[in-house]
């Protein structure tokens, strides 16, 4: 089996190899049931009589495979006439002259036959290339109702069975209701939608009722002979519509060969479309430009309507129109030269394309609001609807319902409802979401098939940047994952399924969003995953309502045992089984230490647990609360004064706020056993120069400690006096980061802004990974420079949690090529070194206090 070919009434449609017959890219169609395998055996009966290349043909069967009736079949294509339909809207006026012939002659071949099909439409027309010219051609499948009982009236899908058959004397299935499906699914291409009625709903009110047919809904060319053509075949009077297929199919050909006649009116000859060419300017229309009625409905696909919008359209973009031929392709292709060259010298330059948001990366802001259409007279329900729905608005409320976006921007659900199908028609037609859709694809797989709407958000975020901050990038990014799943939702192969949760009140408490089904893989594959998440997110809120942190085995073998109790062969990571799990959960949350924990967590608890068993001798109140916060991101609330204090104190004991900061007083500083070097003496560059220069010899590792105001003369005045090659970590880091995010194709400026994200949310969780994966292979090659290094400004070590790196640089059984010394900077209150606050690795020798007041001009101490 190659794929899955799709999935209707009677069974499912696998593409597969026959390597018994050695017949490649085959249709087999397996029946779902009992009564739908006799429906194949009869589709068999009727397609062993019939041979012609625009009706799926029989190759073998009904066969039997593993206990279901089946059919192999030619392949009628991979794509249906439904799916282009409802991924590019009305078909152009070269689909329509040449998928209708292809659909009527495929219908007058069966009624040669004395066969009815009884469920022609767009779902049953497969769209694949000819073998000899290549280009898209039509052909009717799926013929299992084909042998219905003419009695039967029902039989059929809604919207495209006569509507007027059972009434007066049509007793009977007949010619008139086989031609009117066929009509119906020309009216869709023409109109990109079902025909509605003039007094009904969906259906005629009374037997004279008339399907709405509207000039201006048709291609402009093509428009009148449209309107006159499905006035005839919708008639609800038998007697006055084509008379049979062969008739049916002289009509529609006739559209189409009065464009290729010079006429008076919108027709006009080669030599007066040149004509017209020559007298365009930038803002002429195109319909007064000279273009042919066929180039120009191929325009329509494209947002330009004057010269001056088509020259400034990408050449790429003119190549991939589809439903142009490749004449008239060309033809736009010459115009568009001729005009750039005989208009854009007499005006200011101008780009060669349209600026695309996507590409550009200029954040998840500017890309939402490209989705909001141009303000017109008609339009403003749709503008209101879709910014509401992308949070352009500034309201709050996660992925509102269409219910909300209605009462929010006062309109009726009804009309909310119309707004956003066109929003998402003209989105997926134009691809204005597929760049964010495969961003959020690779995301959603990276998580293991299941992925909650904050790590989506982090995960636009990162790739797309945002000069947003705090709750408005979080809203603009969340509506443009709904604008993302709501236009993937309409397509006719869905990527992603999602699931709202609600919390005990019915509001939307999260979103879950899960890949679709596998090709690969039957059954519904994202529906699964999806359960599974729930079902471990049910398992963490249990485990949350006994205890206050479990840590990660523990976490990780419950939800193991969940994962085995489902009997599916699901492989997650340790990681992605505790984001799953916390992503659908209600109370439970994920800790930098990867441990499950309340998501409500009282503050006093998380300092307690934030500081247990730290070595804390100086904590200020903001690096308190940054500690906290990182390993348990959810607790943003700790208080200040008294109340702060006596939290610190309680989880802490022994720290003291003395004005600055909490801090252990009785705690002295820690010195090395060379005692005339640090401790409380001063120290005295001819001290500080033998034991730097021993350090050279043994190629041993030193810890620096200066005071911050004195750190650049420090760092100069060890370079020129040693020779040591200094390495800035921070920058290593900054180089480290843009590499990755140049490999994983991340807007720079979107990763940077990461930095500002607390320790332990996705957003700053994603440029964690990034750090740990590409740092330390840059930190590497650095440290196995032969000549001696001093590494500074050492700090993101800590930061991205990276300070396992400096381990070896101190190992005494390391075998180093020279010597290492790391410089920090330490105030004088300050008990040891730290980094980023946290306390220093360092060496059995601790540290070395560098002299206060370095003057790198005076060299008396030093030895000559």
């Amino acid at each position: 089996m190659r794929s899955r070919r799709g999935r209707g009434s009677t069974g499912t449609a696998l593409l597969v190899d026959d390597l018994t017959e050695d017949r490649e890219g085959v249709v087999l169609k397996l029946a779902r049931d009992l009564p739908a395998g006799k429906r194949l055996d009869v589709e068999a009966d009727v397609l062993r009589s019939l041979d012609h290349p625009r009706v799926v043909r029989l190759l073998e069967g009904p066969l039997d495979v593993d206990g279901r009736r089946a059919l192999l079949l030619t392949d009628a294509g991979k794509t249906t006439l439904a799916d282009r339909l409802q991924n590019e809207g009305r078909a152009t006026i070269e689909q329509l002259e040449n998928y209708g012939r292809d659909l009527l002659e495929a219908v007058q071949y069966l009624e040669s036959q004395g066969v009815f099909h009884r469920d022609v439409k767009p779902a049953n027309l497969g769209i694949a290339p000819d073998r000899g010219t290549r280009k898209p051609r039509l052909t009717l499948f799926d013929l299992s109702l084909a042998t219905e009982p003419v009695e039967n009236l029902t039989s059929g899908t809604p919207g495209y069975l006569d509507p007027f058959l059972g009434t007066g004397r049509r007793r009977q299935y007949d010619r008139a209701a086989e031609l009117y499906a066929v009509a119906v699914t020309l009216f869709e291409m023409a109109h990109g939608e079902l025909p509605s009625w003039r007094h009904g709903e969906d259906a005629p009110a009374s037997a004279d009722d008339r399907v709405v047919i509207v000039p201006t809904s048709f291609d402009e060319a093509v428009a009148e002979q449209l309107t006159e053509f499905f006035g005839r075949a919708l008639s609800p009077v038998v007697a006055d519509r084509f008379a049979n297929a062969a008739e049916l199919g002289t009509a529609w050909t006739a559209i189409f060969d009065r464009l290729e006649q010079p006429a008076s009116g919108t027709d006009v000859d080669e030599a007066a479309r040149d004509a017209q060419a020559a007298r365009a300017t930038l803002a002429t229309p195109l319909s007064a430009a000279g273009l042919s009625a066929r180039a120009l409905s191929g325009l329509t696909r494209e947002d330009v309507g004057t010269v001056g919008e088509l020259i400034t359209l990408k050449g790429t973009r003119v190549n991939s129109i589809p439903g142009l031929g490749e004449q008239y392709r060309r033809e736009i292709q010459r115009r568009v030269r001729q005009w750039r060259e005989a208009l854009l010298p007499q005006t200011a330059p101008v780009t060669t394309a349209t600026t695309d948001p996507i590409e550009e990366r200029q954040g998840i802001e500017v890309i939402a609001g490209s989705l909001v259409p141009r303000p017109s007279p008609a339009n403003a329900t749709e503008i209101a609807v879709v910014t509401a729905l992308l949070g352009l608005d500034d309201a709050d409320g996660l992925w509102p319902s269409v219910a909300e976006v209605a009462d929010r921007t006062g309109v009726s659900r009804a009309d909310a409802s119309d707004a956003l199908a066109n929003a998402t028609r003209r989105w997926r037609q134009r691809g204005r979401t597929t760049p964010v859709q495969e961003i959020l694809a690779a995301a959603v797989r990276d998580a293991g098939g299941v992925l909650g709407l904050p790590d989506a958000v982090a995960a636009l975020t990162f790739r797309l940047g945002s000069a947003l901050e705090g709750r408005a990038r979080e809203r603009v990014a969340a509506g443009l994952v709904r604008a993302v799943v709501e236009t993937d939702a309409r397509g006719a192969e869905p990527t992603f399924v999602t699931r709202r949760l609600l919390d005990d009140g019915g509001r939307t408490r999260g979103v879950l969003v899960a890949l679709g089904e596998d090709a690969d893989e039957p059954g519904d594959a994202g529906e699964r995953a999806l359960d599974l998440a729930v079902a471990l997110g049910d398992a963490a809120d249990a485990l949350v309502a006994e205890r206050e942190l479990i840590p990660a085995d523990q976490a990780l073998a419950e939800l193991r045992a969940v994962v085995r109790a489902t009997g599916d062969d699901v492989r997650l990571t340790d990681d992605q089984l505790l984001r799953s799990a916390v992503a659908a959960a209600s109370r439970a949350a994920l800790s930098s230490r990867s441990e499950v924990y309340p998501a409500d967590l009282a503050p006093e608890s998380a300092a307690v647990l934030a500081l247990r068993n730290a070595h804390v001798v100086a904590l200020t109140k903001e690096r308190l609360r940054s500690r906290v916060t990182g390993r348990f991101p959810t607790v943003t609330n700790l208080p200040d004064g008294p109340a702060l204090d006596e939290i610190v104190a309680k989880a802490a004991p022994g720290l003291e706020w003395d004005g600055e900061q909490y801090s252990q007083r009785e705690l002295s500083r820690r010195s090395t056993t060379d005692s005339t070097v640090t401790g409380t003496a001063t120290v005295n560059l001819l001290s500080l120069d033998r034991l730097l220069q021993d350090s050279l010899r043994r190629r041993s590792a030193l810890t620096l400690a200066v005071h911050p105001r004195s750190h650049g003369d420090a760092v100069a005045y060890l370079a020129r006096t040693y020779g040591v090659a200094v390495v800035d970590v921070a920058a290593l880091v900054v180089d480290a980061l843009r590499q990755g995010a140049k490999d994983n194709d991340a807007d720079w400026l979107a990763v940077a802004r990461l930095d500002a994200q607390p320790a332990g949310t996705g957003a700053f969780g994603i440029l964690q990974g990034l750090a740990r994966e590409y740092v330390p292979r840059l930190w590497a090659e650095r440290l196995r420079a032969p000549q001696p290094v001093l590494l500074v400004d050492a700090a993101p070590l800590a930061r991205y949690g990276l300070t396992d790196l400096l381990a070896p640089v101190f190992d005494l059984a390391e075998d180093r090529p020279a010597a290492r010394w790391l410089l920090l900077p330490r105030r004088g209150h300050q008990p040891i070194p730290t980094l980023d606050g946290h306390p220093a690795p360092m060496g059995p020798d601790g540290w070395v206090d560098l002299p206060p007041n370095l003057d790198l001009s005076d060299t008396t101490e030093m030895p000559a």
